[in-house]
């Protein structure tokens, strides 16, 4: 494996793209150099903010690859990415495209951004991270306001699969014993 610079990462950020593969590879890389977690994160940040709007929904998969499989190694992803993780979905929610390139439908985007942002949520069991429920309500919410945006522009039907499929997600994620106490109208107002 190449040694690890500023200037290798910044040019192998460049080269990322959206596929399964292209994301995995480099999140392997960058395991294989966790030493440098500090550095890391602070040029994915950085990157992450320079990249067009249809690319940065992809730093956020690499991001989450990263945490997901470096746990069992160690903390330092954990930690470094902590300091930029609410400040990079923020940024990427401001900027994602009305219009992909790629040919993706609004709604799976959207869905598919939610995931992302659970999953890392999910993983990331800090003291100072919400739980997992509230997190839950927190994307149910975004979800909803995303769902009415659409009833207002009547692309209500693209929605339906995606708003159930979501709706399963979630509820098989809250814990058992609080599960008959959530409706998914309940999430939206509670």
């Amino acid at each position: 494996m190449s040694s690890f610079s500023e200037s290798a990462l910044e040019k192998k950020l460049s080269e990322l793209s959206n596929s399964q593969q292209s994301v995995q590879t480099l999140s392997l890389w960058l395991i294989h150099h966790r030493k440098h977690a500090g550095p890391i994160v602070s040029v994915w940040h950085r990157e992450l903010r320079k990249a067009k709007s249809n690319r940065k929904l992809t730093f956020l998969y690499l991001a989450n690859d990263v945490i997901q499989n470096s746990k069992r190694k160690g903390p330092e992803f954990t930690r470094e990415f902590e300091s930029v993780l609410v400040d990079a979905f923020s940024h990427v929610a401001r900027n994602i495209p009305k219009k992909p390139e790629t040919p993706i439908r609004k709604d799976i985007y959207t869905h598919m951004f939610i995931a992302a942002q659970f999953t890392i949520a999910k993983i990331w069991k800090q003291p100072k991270c919400p739980s997992v429920d509230e997190w839950i309500r927190k994307l149910w919410y975004i979800y909803t306001m995303e769902y009415y945006a659409a009833v207002k522009k009547k692309e209500l039907l693209p929605f339906a699969t995606a708003w159930m499929e979501l709706e399963s997600i979630m509820l098989s994620e809250i814990s058992q014993s609080m599960k008959e106490n959530h409706h998914m109208i309940s999430l939206t107002h509670g």
